[in-house]
């Protein structure tokens, strides 16, 4: 958009065919967000537990552990659904983008982030929080562990993204300025995906050069 439309450009601004590679790249910028998260959530997932529940045998490990892959099960399911009907919501796709295309017509998908915005924001609550009642159990010093969990809290930025989005997609849905909305929803769902890299525990750590006995 950056090179086409531009951002944050109110609807009635315009040209109808101006319209058309504004769409377009929303379109695939949309099922691209998708399919980044839903690799990079579940790859974080299984680092939290390769970090805190490598070992077997302890309930309390086992219990994280499954609550991680069930958790990584709702981000590929939820992502993939979102994918999928965004991809099949118009007959023919590019009617997606181009409404001028003769006998087309579109499924309104324009709720679908709402659904998908208040499950991105409880699951990334899900990932800030669950290593905390690890990181106060490590057999370590305690300024180390109030450094590891305020390092492992900047997933807070995450979570507030993943709020703002929410309130975002419902402007997004009942406003007729469409334009400027979806640039608002974008610009935020773009926090929010920078902010996933920074919840990776391993990067922190080596960032620290902290050595944890779990």
């Amino acid at each position: 958009m950056n090179g086409t439309t531009g951002h944050f450009v109110h609807t009635w601004n315009f040209r109808v065919r101006g319209l058309t590679p504004f769409y377009e790249n929303g379109f695939y910028g949309l099922v691209c967000y998708l399919a980044v998260m839903a690799t990079i959530k579940p790859l974080i997932l299984l680092e939290w537990i390769h970090l805190f529940a490598s070992g077997s045998g302890n309930p309390r490990r086992k219990a994280f552990r499954w609550t991680c892959f069930i958790l990584g099960a709702v981000i590929v399911r939820t992502y993939t659904i979102s994918i999928w009907m965004e991809a099949t919501a118009c007959r023919r796709r590019e009617y997606w983008w181009d409404r001028s295309i003769p006998g087309g017509h579109c499924v309104d998908t324009r709720h679908l982030p709402i659904a998908t915005g208040t499950i991105n924001a409880v699951v990334d609550l899900f990932i800030l929080l669950l290593p905390q009642g690890v990181v106060w159990k490590l057999q370590t010093t305690w300024h180390k562990r109030v450094g590891i969990s305020l390092v492992l809290a900047l997933g807070t930025i995450s979570v507030a993204a993943a709020i703002a989005r929410i309130v975002l997609a419902h402007l997004y849905a009942e406003s007729a300025d469409v334009t400027y909305n979806f640039s608002q929803a974008a610009k935020m769902t773009m926090s929010g995906w920078g902010c996933a890299d920074k919840t990776d525990c391993d990067c922190c750590l080596s960032l620290y050069g902290w050595r944890i006995r779990l």
